[in-house]
């Protein structure tokens, strides 16, 4: 994920927009290896802990983004409410993820492309991407046995 990120642009473009706290996202970020990537976490206090899918949080993720015209931003995003919001003012909006969690399909209209995970977004907008190439970075396979735990005994 590290060499899909770096090659977005660079850094003063990169922002996180979450529904969590700066805290919270920070250690997410850490997780992956990534965190050092974005200029900032907008989050939801900086919300005035408005839910994400409001109009303000939007308003107020760009006022901190330093953006002042809604069509350059982007929003990638698991959630169709959010997607939705982005849309509607003026957002480029990209779905993550082809099912609900409980496994059924879903969609959105409003969202300007739907991929299953991040790693499809280099081939849908190569725009962002300029110094990637096809093949585009994926992340190994999981391996199946990692996959599987032991049953404990008694």
């Amino acid at each position: 994920m590290r060499q899909i990120v770096e090659a977005c642009r660079t850094k003063r473009h990169r922002f996180v927009f979450t529904a969590s706290t700066e805290q919270h996202a920070k250690r997410c970020l850490d997780r992956v290896g990534i965190s050092d990537l974005f200029a900032i976490i907008i989050d939801t206090r900086l919300c005035g802990l408005d839910t994400k899918h409001s109009e303000h949080a939007f308003e107020q993720a760009m006022l901190v983004a330093q953006a002042k015209d809604p069509r350059e931003c982007l929003l990638i995003d698991d959630s169709a409410k959010n997607v939705k919001m982005a849309k509607s003012l003026g957002w480029t909006t990209v779905l993550i993820g082809l099912e609900t969690r409980e496994g059924k399909p879903f969609t959105c209209a409003e969202a300007d492309h739907h991929i299953a995970t991040v790693y499809d977004l280099p081939p849908v907008m190569p725009h962002l991407f300029p110094t990637l190439r096809h093949p585009y970075p994926r992340p190994p396979p999981i391996r199946e046995d990692l996959l599987k735990y032991p049953r404990l005994s008694g």
